[in-house]
């Protein structure tokens, strides 16, 4: 497994993983409805746009690719939404497709996140999971990420038909 800047040409891929790694692993959490309505090429044009871009508002997206070339999932990261220039981070999103979960994909892209992070200068990391996916949260605990000290620790991720509550991790990153 190598982990590699996403190109252009990996949008539909990544819309791939991100609906279909929803829908498994927020089944249960959010509504049926909301994951059955999840739509492959809108994420597409969304991610499109993004990688168009170069990436996000200052921050990066990254690939994890297997041997076989196959892109088993994908992360997405910059400036925290709350303190855009005070050298904090956020992990906005992290998914693996779920027919590679264990594989050791997802902690390639955190590994590449964090060592990209630092080398951004950042010191201190943030990411928003919803309170119900204890899958997420253990993996994000074995990366050193614990739940914050300082508000807001809680809030709701409103997807429309439901509000579900989320709560905020943070990791403090030291310098390699």
């Amino acid at each position: 497994m190598h982990v590699r800047p996403a190109l252009p040409d990996d949008a539909q891929r990544i819309a791939e993983i991100h609906v279909r790694s929803w829908q498994v692993a927020y089944a249960g959490i959010m509504p049926v409805a909301v994951l059955d309505g999840l739509d492959v090429d809108r994420r597409r044009e969304q991610w499109d746009a993004t990688l168009a871009d170069g990436g996000p508002n200052g921050g990066a997206v990254f690939v994890a690719v297997t041997d076989q070339c196959e892109t088993a999932g994908f992360a997405l990261t910059g400036p925290y939404r709350n303190e855009p220039a005070d050298g904090a981070a956020e992990l906005w999103a992290i998914y693996a497709d779920p027919e590679q979960w264990g594989t050791g994909a997802g902690a390639a892209l955190m590994s590449k996140v964090l060592e990209w992070l630092r080398s951004e200068q950042m010191h201190t990391a943030h990411l928003w999971v919803l309170s119900e996916n204890d899958r997420a949260r253990r993996f994000y605990e074995r990366f050193g990420w614990r739940i914050a000290t300082e508000a807001p620790i809680e809030d709701v991720f409103d997807v429309g038909e439901a509000e579900i509550a989320e709560v905020r991790y943070e990791l403090h990153l030291t310098p390699t």
